[in-house]
């Protein structure tokens, strides 16, 4: 599948609410500590019990980028560890960060991944992209011309997003812990 990416920050930043409104329903927010490395925080992180993940979904204006992170298990029980991020710029094209927003030719928006993963000696984002299943390897065609690989994790409005952003944290996981 040809998909495009978001571009605009307008754009971005209206696809960006439609992920927020659907991963933060049904969310409990809790005022948690997390960490990654080189550092951590106090931050509130939304707690999706029906799905077992956590979500914690921010622009980093300094950054010019939305930070999406995510974790497994109640975040009030244990230490929060992100599982994965998916970082989306706020405007253009940022090929460093991991995540984008993508239209298809019918006009709709997804959330996707470029498959790199911080994860030393496991593996290359193409073996990731290789293994994930539930989600459509996309070509993007960026407008200077260019193209290259992403996984498309879902599409905006659909209902069972929350629980396709579930399923890809779960894989990030097990991918990460050697597991396929």
């Amino acid at each position: 599948m040809i998909v495009y990416p978001l571009v605009d920050a307008q754009e971005l930043s209206l696809a960006f609410d439609r992920l927020v409104a659907a991963v933060y329903d049904r969310a409990e927010p809790i005022p948690s500590q997390l960490g990654w490395q080189g550092g951590g925080g106090d931050y509130e992180v939304y707690w999706r019990r029906d799905l077992g993940i956590w979500a914690r979904l921010a622009l980093q204006a300094a950054d010019k980028r939305y930070d999406c992170a995510y974790g497994i298990g109640d975040p009030r029980h244990h230490s929060n560890g992100i599982v994965c991020k998916t970082s989306i710029p706020a405007s253009g094209i940022n090929r460093r960060l991991s995540g984008l927003f993508v239209r298809d030719d019918a006009g709709e928006v997804f959330i996707a991944h470029n498959g790199r993963l911080s994860v030393r000696g496991r593996g290359s984002a193409e073996r990731f992209i290789s293994q994930y299943r539930n989600g459509e390897r996309v070509t993007v065609h960026d407008p200077d011309g260019s193209t290259r690989d992403a996984l498309r994790i879902g599409r905006l409005g659909d209902p069972s997003l929350p629980r396709q952003i579930a399923e890809w944290v779960r894989a990030v996981q097990r991918f990460k812990q050697g597991m396929p």
